[in-house]
């Protein structure tokens, strides 16, 4: 077991004082073997629908332990649960409702199945733990105008950020002081494996990385958001600015790069107030030809 966690560490730069196991059935099992094997590695455990079938074992340290279990599963049954955190309460010595080293998610009625849900649920207990002890949360600021974490320093890796796939398939790991997006399976709009940080208080207010059209990682590192004054052109010229030479055929995209409409324009205040005529959704799109790119907010 101790070849697979130092495999774990070095592939994938995890650090060591924060590796967590958890599994689903038999996988839930192997949470709990580890336990005696293993644990002055690991930091915390959180099986999900499998124990011990034939009681439960000895632990090598009290540690973190948050088991997930529908009631009705016939597969690993849930009456034999209770008796199972018992004795790991007892051994870690433990009052009798521990809340913050054991804890159990009970989940009325549902049968021998995973859920997607409990993997946020898992996340947000162990992440609390590290080989060291209890961990304080890493607190993520809202309503900013700035980027959190856009250094992906060590201390915060991937704080702030997650991945959102959506037709397309990929996976999101700090590497070498960056964020790597490793896309495996292409979908069809570049928006279908991205990488997202919310909580910026601007309209639409994220931001978002699009990876998800070749297969492939891409390493994202220095995030910025600058403020810059408004500079507006003098009023005898203001909308009247060539956006090139002669009227040229446009294409606008949505915030999350869905292709919208075309439009023809001459000039600057032309584009917003066609974009403003087309009863589009109020937010903010990007209109493109050759190598001119721009934001036009429709309210």
């Amino acid at each position: 077991m101790y070849g697979v966690y130092d495999q774990l560490v070095k592939d994938y730069k995890a650090d060591p004082k924060r590796v967590y196991i958890s599994g689903f059935s038999m996988g839930g099992m192997f949470s709990y073997h580890a336990m005696g094997k293993i644990a002055d590695k690991i930091a915390a455990f959180a099986p999900c629908s499998g124990y011990l079938m034939q009681g439960a074992g000895t632990a090598m340290r009290p540690v973190p332990i948050f088991h997930v279990h529908g009631t009705d599963d016939k597969v690993v049954g849930y009456d034999g649960l209770e008796n199972n955190l018992k004795s790991y309460r007892q051994q870690f010595n433990c009052p009798s409702q521990a809340e913050v080293y054991v804890k159990h998610l009970k989940l009325q009625g549902r049968q021998h199945s995973p859920s997607k849900a409990d993997v946020s649920d898992i996340w947000n207990f162990v992440k609390m733990f590290s080989l060291d002890g209890v961990s304080a949360p890493i607190e993520v600021p809202t309503n900013r105008d700035t980027v959190f974490n856009g250094s992906f320093s060590d201390s915060l890796k991937l704080a702030g950020w997650t991945l959102s796939n959506h037709s397309g398939e990929g996976s999101l790991k700090f590497t070498d002081g960056k964020a790597e997006i490793s896309v495996t399976k292409v979908g069809s709009n570049a928006y279908d494996v991205q990488m997202i940080q919310n909580g910026m208080h601007y309209e639409n207010g994220r931001i978002s990385i699009n990876a998800g059209l070749a297969t492939g990682s891409v390493f994202i590192d220095n995030v910025v958001l600058t403020k810059i004054d408004k500079v507006e052109p003098p009023s005898s010229i203001a909308g009247k600015v060539l956006l090139q030479a002669g009227e040229k055929t446009f294409s606008v995209y949505n915030m999350k790069g869905v292709f919208v409409c075309k439009l023809k324009a001459t000039y600057m205040g032309e584009v917003q107030a066609r974009l403003n005529a087309m009863n589009l959704d109020k937010g903010l799109y990007v209109v493109k030809t050759g190598d001119f790119s721009r934001i036009f907010p429709v309210k």
